[in-house]
């Protein structure tokens, strides 16, 4: 027997009714997670020392966990990213067309409180897999660094040890027809993680559980083209880099975004890591990779000092290693473009929402580090 018009607008009236409570529901538990991601933060801003203590440990053994149980050859956090761009236009088209047949708003918020209840999921799960050690109390500490401000001398100084280092490997390392350094991905990666082993036992307790080897991404042109040489993927625990990355820069990429899956958010420190990682690998392109862009670092800021010392700080540098310096000016100018210009604004943008308020130039706060290992090594 069919139903009358009467009772399928009964019908139709209570599916409306058990949308609206639904939909309720996913607004108080989005908003009952994004109290919580803001709790933690609170947390972790009020007792960066606890966050060293609890969190940072056992973010490490997380993301190691996580890297050695993702075990596909390739990123999945990357195929998961680009499934995501292709479906959300999608669901905003079906969405948008709801609601102009039924003259309603209620498909764009139900599409509302299912993406504040998922970015609510996502920043909960963000920040307690990774995301609070941005708060953790800064590397030099722990390590009993002195980054006390330093002239220009004792940069140069610093940039000399380094630019010294980089000649003597220059001629260590293999070399293609251009006389730029020559280096296949899966070789590198696959010993990429012999430095943190040898660095864990020069450093007890600062450097253990190294994660699984860094993948190479899918869209290697898109992050070309985007400035980006390799990103971190905390829910995954991935460190996925850029295949396109000239040889003498992959191996210092790689130990940068392995040292993030090791807890360390800040970009600054990740490079320090990767100079160590790379500097204590028995491989002389890896020796030779930390130091060619630990003295980059120091060059251009001994170039914004000093511009007399600047001059002769590069007086000397061997043309092998000019030569891997052309090979990286060469890979920019093919992928100049707009898009680099987008990519290091949401780079830089994130990076600020994470603690590093100098955004993009966090980068560059290596130096200070290297500085300090410098004295260490010269006391």
């Amino acid at each position: 027997m069919g139903c009358d018009g009467k009772g399928s607008f009964v019908m139709k009236k209570n599916d409306a009714l058990r949308g609206q409570r639904a939909a309720r529901r996913r607004w108080i538990a989005a908003a009952g997670l994004w109290l919580a991601a803001a709790g933690l933060v609170f947390w972790a801003r009020r007792d960066p020392s606890g966050v060293a203590r609890v969190f940072v440990p056992w973010a490490r053994r997380a993301q190691g966990a996580l890297s050695h149980a993702a075990v596909a050859p390739f990123p999945l956090t990357e195929c998961l990213a680009y499934a995501l761009a292709a479906a959300a236009p999608a669901a905003l088209v079906v969405t948008a067309v709801r609601s102009v047949r039924g003259r309603s708003g209620r498909p764009a918020l139900r599409f509302l409180s299912h993406a504040a209840l998922w970015a609510g999921a996502l920043a909960c799960l963000f920040l307690s897999l990774w995301g609070l050690g941005a708060f953790a109390p800064p590397l030099a500490n722990r390590l009993a660094l002195d980054t006390a401000p330093a002239s220009a001398q004792t940069l140069y100084d610093t940039a000399v040890w380094l630019r010294d280092e980089m000649n003597a490997l220059a001629g260590q390392v293999p070399r293609g027809a251009d006389g730029a350094c020559a280096g296949g991905f899966d070789a590198l990666a696959g010993q990429a993680g012999d430095g943190f082993r040898h660095l864990a036992a020069r450093v007890p307790g600062a450097f253990e559980g190294a994660p699984a080897a860094p993948k190479r991404v899918i869209g290697a042109g898109l992050l070309s083209r985007l400035g980006l040489s390799g990103v971190y993927s905390p829910f995954l625990g991935e460190a996925m880099v850029n295949p396109d990355t000239i040889p003498a820069h992959l191996p210092f990429t790689m130990c940068h975004e392995m040292a993030h899956g090791m807890g360390y958010v800040s970009e600054d420190e990740a490079n320090y890591i990767a100079f160590l990682a790379c500097t204590a690998n028995p491989d002389p392109l890896f020796a030779y990779s930390g130091y060619h862009l630990a003295f980059i670092y120091c060059a251009n800021a001994l170039g914004a000092a000093d511009a007399a010392l600047s001059a002769r700080l590069w007086e000397d540098v061997s043309p092998l290693a000019h030569a891997d310096f052309d090979a990286q000016r060469a890979y920019l100018k093919r992928h100049e473009g707009p898009a680099r210009a987008v990519g290091e604004a949401v780079n830089d943008a994130y990076l600020r929402t994470m603690n590093q308020p100098e955004g993009t130039r966090s980068y560059g706060r290596v130096v200070d580090l290297l500085i300090a290992d410098y004295r260490a090594r010269t006391m």
